[in-house]
């Protein structure tokens, strides 16, 4: 998750950093909940999954990254068939990083906007957005 942080941070995205679940849960609960989340797979008090699943019960929609270890593509399939935004493993690029995160911010403002628009407005209203993330990852 450092590796990761860094690369958010040189990207121009704030980010703030939870040890478990429960502290993940708290951020997502708020009146302000991050615009995007990443998460390691396994925490001290759960899984990628629980962390998905107080997203999930946010006052907005908020994209959820799955960061791995390794690549592992039936995490990967789990991942993308329980909801989640993304999935990312080692090696980290700023180029994917840049994707994965533009990618998630999309299917979030997506999951807000109930009407069409073209994609050059899409791109730049969720470029909007941007500012704030968590991370959820043990020490």
């Amino acid at each position: 998750m450092h590796e990761v942080r860094n690369l958010l941070i040189r990207q121009g995205i704030d980010t703030l950093r939870v040890r478990d679940c429960a502290q993940a849960a708290g951020a997502l609960c708020s009146q302000t909940p991050p615009v995007l989340v990443f998460t390691a797979t396994e925490l001290a008090d759960g899984t990628w999954e629980d962390v998905l699943g107080a997203a999930s019960t946010a006052c907005r929609p908020v994209p959820l990254i799955v960061v791995s270890n390794q690549d592992d593509v039936r995490l990967s399939l789990r991942v993308w068939e329980a909801g989640a935004s993304g999935y990312v493993a080692p090696p980290f690029s700023e180029q994917e990083m840049a994707r994965v995160v533009r990618s998630a911010m999309l299917s979030g403002f997506l999951g807000t906007s109930g009407s069409a628009l073209s994609t050059e407005g899409v791109f730049s209203n969720a470029e909007n957005q941007l500012g704030s993330g968590i991370l959820a990852g043990q020490a």
